[in-house]
C-alpha cells in the first residue's frame, strides 16, 4: 500500500468520497467544454448537443451540492417497546415534511441519473 501510494501519488482523502472527487476534476472540464464546443456528434444539432451537455453538467453539479431545502425541523422520542427493547418515533411537535422530501430527493436522483446516463452514452463525444 505505501508502495503504490508513493509511485501513484494516490492520496486516502482522494478515494473517501470518490464520487465527490471525479466530479470536482470533472465538472470544470465539461463546463469549459460546453463554451468551446463549435461542432456536435453526426445526427444531432448544435443546441441538442447543448442541452445534452447541460444535462450532463448538472448531475455533476448536484453531486457536489450537498445542500438541501429545508423541509421542516424532524424531532425524534425514543419508547420502550413491550420485549424491553427502545424504539425511536417521531415526535409530534416534529415539523418535518416526509413526503416532500421523498419527492424533492426522488426527482433529484432521477436527474442526476440521467445526466450519468448521459455522459455514459456520449463519453467518446466529448471531443472539439
Amino acid at each position: 500500500m505505501k508502495r503504490q501510494k508513493k509511485i501513484r501519488n494516490i492520496k486516502y482523502k482522494d478515494i473517501y468520497n470518490l464520487d465527490s472527487t471525479i466530479a470536482r476534476f470533472i465538472l470544470p472540464r465539461l463546463k469549459f467544454f460546453r463554451k468551446k464546443i463549435c461542432s456536435c456528434p453526426y445526427g444531432f444539432t448544435l443546441e441538442e448537443w447543448k442541452d445534452i451537455l447541460d444535462k450532463m453538467i448538472l448531475a455533476f453539479e448536484l453531486i457536489l451540492d450537498k445542500s438541501e431545502p429545508n423541509f421542516g425541523e424532524l424531532k425524534f422520542n425514543t419508547e420502550k417497546t413491550d420485549n424491553g427493547h427502545w424504539k425511536m418515533v417521531k415526535d409530534s411537535n416534529s415539523t418535518f415534511n416526509t413526503e416532500a422530501y421523498r419527492k424533492w430527493h426522488k426527482d433529484r436522483q432521477k436527474t442526476i441519473e440521467e445526466g450519468l446516463k448521459l455522459f455514459a452514452e456520449y463519453f467518446q463525444d466529448l471531443w472539439i
